[in-house]
């Protein structure tokens, strides 16, 4: 359903242009995943950049020293860290910051940029709005520790996520130009 829904959009290069102009607003992450990949999917690749100008970046998972196939602890992982365990990195990507450990140059969690440049497999070149006008910043992977079920762990991952579709949760208290809004079941709970 939600193929068709983002596939109807892409008919002419009007509809493509305001998908992208657009927040798809959705219940679930998984939703917000498959619409993130179907965009990034229709976005122009420039083959002067690494990878063909995209690539996925993994998570790095580590429980007591000792990698984790990628995934395999994804679900309890994300009680504990917000990094992504997939990334589509593209240029013209749209993605959200996920940190507050830049708060010098004006961007904190939910900060929304595009991606410009792909400069290796672990930095990549972002322009954010500020209120002063754009802020170009180079971000690379970082790591989070934490410990799970009492051994310590670890996640690197570029503080990232594709955001050309986000829940609703990460969308309160942002300001979004263009926003499309899955109102269906999903967006309701009792009470």
């Amino acid at each position: 359903m939600i193929n068709e829904k983002v596939s109807s959009y892409h008919q002419n290069n009007d509809n493509i242009t305001s998908s992208i102009d657009t927040t798809y607003i959705v219940g679930f992450r998984h939703n917000a995943d498959t619409i993130n990949n179907l965009i990034c999917g229709f976005l122009p690749v420039f083959e002067d950049s690494i990878s063909s100008g995209s690539f996925i970046s993994t998570a790095t998972d580590y429980i007591n020293d000792i990698e984790c196939e990628p995934k395999e602890y994804d679900k309890q992982f994300k009680h504990y860290t917000n990094l992504p365990s997939e990334l589509i990195i593209r240029e013209g990507a749209r993605v959200m910051f996920l940190t507050n450990k830049l708060f010098n140059e004006e961007l904190c969690n939910g900060s929304i940029g595009i991606i410009t440049k792909l400069i290796d497999e672990d930095h990549v070149e972002v322009v954010f709005p500020i209120k002063s006008g754009i802020n170009q910043i180079v971000v690379e992977k970082i790591t989070t520790y934490f410990n799970l079920n009492g051994a310590p762990a670890r996640r690197t991952q570029f503080p990232l996520q594709n955001a050309f579709a986000l829940t609703v949760h990460k969308t309160q208290g942002l300001t979004l130009p263009h926003a499309t809004i899955s109102l269906d079941e999903q967006m309701f709970a009792n009470g």
